[in-house]
């Protein structure tokens, strides 16, 4: 009960809820230390910090705790701070560990898990996990002869309900780097769909923006920001994060 309640913490803080704040929430703090302007609106001062999302080792002597970090997305550097009690490290945190009752989905729909094949290809070893309504994840693996056409895609955080965004693993970007999966469940295929180019270097990460049209790529030689589905080539932002030895999260 105490993970769900500091899970839920956390994403409030993150998302910038408006309820009550409990005793018990990670205190955020600035690093900028600048205090808010007299003429703020009450809704912009209830905003909550946007940006990717990192954890590492807290602070505190003993070690147990979780410092989390949320960066600005523009310039990689940290905006604001917090701490999260009796979370293990290393832990993958994704959008999904934070629904209310702990599910595969976000509606409290059971999902299962499916093997399925990739729309138009004979070679493939692919698996899905869907509730009735939502997908939840996937991976798909295509095989072939030449190194150009082989391609294995990681999938798992929902677009929507019916599309997966999915990061590239390797060197076969052969649908971009970020790809869009849908599925057909009846005939038991996937589909993939190019949502960004292919990009040089390997691809660490792929982080959705909360307006879900824009992704934040981490490669091997640095970070990108690119409008998801556009075909427009992704901008380069910075090296690395400000924040060295962290786990990257997602973008909150």
């Amino acid at each position: 009960m105490r993970r769900c309640a500091v899970a839920l913490l956390l994403v409030a803080a993150v998302a910038g809820c408006e309820s009550a704040r409990p005793a018990n929430q990670p205190s955020w703090r600035n690093p900028a230390a600048s205090a808010p302007s007299p003429d703020r609106s009450p809704d912009s001062a209830a905003a909550g910090p946007s940006g990717i999302l990192t954890t590492s080792l807290g602070t505190d002597p003993q070690a147990t705790t979780t410092k989390l970090t949320i960066h600005d997305v523009q310039t990689g550097r940290p905006v604001f701070t917090g701490s999260m009690p009796g979370w293990p490290l290393r832990t993958r945190l994704h959008r999904q560990s934070f629904s209310p009752d702990w599910t595969l989905d976000g509606q409290g729909r059971p999902a299962v898990r499916m093997d399925v094949a990739m729309s138009g290809t004979e070679q493939s070893a692919s698996t899905l996990v869907a509730s009735e309504r939502a997908l939840v994840s996937a991976e798909v693996r295509v095989t072939a002869d030449t190194a150009a056409t082989s391609i294995f895609y990681v999938c798992q955080e929902p677009v929507d309900d019916q599309t997966l965004l999915c990061v590239a693993q390797g060197g076969g970007q052969v649908y971009g780097a970020v790809a869009l999966l849908t599925a057909d469940r009846e005939a038991k295929t996937v589909t993939l769909r190019q949502g960004i180019p292919k990009v040089e270097g390997g691809v660490r990460g792929a982080y959705l923006a909360p307006d879900r049209t824009r992704v934040a790529i981490h490669t091997d030689g640095g970070w990108y920001l690119a409008d998801l589905g556009s075909g427009g080539e992704p901008r380069p932002l910075f090296p690395q994060l400000a924040t060295q030895g962290a786990d990257v999260q997602f973008w909150g």
